[in-house]
């Protein structure tokens, strides 16, 4: 069981993934939902 969790934000995605580009999901009024990894 898990007890917390927590969100990574945007720098500590492109550092687990520097071959990566870092996309953005947004919902309304442009506020970020998701950071999703897209390796080329």
């Amino acid at each position: 069981m898990v007890d917390t969790t927590r969100l990574l934000t945007f720098l500590e995605m492109q550092k687990l993934f520097p071959d990566c580009e870092i996309h953005i999901e947004k919902l309304a009024f442009g506020i970020p939902k998701a950071y999703i990894a897209i390796r080329k």
